[in-house]
């Protein structure tokens, strides 16, 4: 699992460090519906930074590299 250097970091930041996270990669994450680990540092504003709870973060991207490795094993063995 990654591990990330403080709890809580921006778009900026993650896309900026050694993760290699993409950033629209992140904004298509912090866009749908169910997510609970991103938010807007000020809600009220359209361009206030998104802020990430690097814990969940890492949790959800372990469970979707997990889901893409079953649907290649399920395709390449159908």
């Amino acid at each position: 699992m990654i591990k990330f250097e403080h709890k809580i970091m921006t778009t900026s930041e993650l896309a900026a460090s050694e993760y290699h996270l993409d950033r629209d990669y992140l904004l298509e994450i912090s866009r749908r519906k169910n997510q609970k680990f991103c938010w807007k540092k000020n809600p009220t504003k359209s361009n206030s930074p998104l802020l990430w709870d690097t814990e969940e973060l890492a949790k959800f991207i372990e469970k979707e590299k997990e889901l893409y490795s079953k649907m290649s094993r399920a395709t390449i063995s159908a």
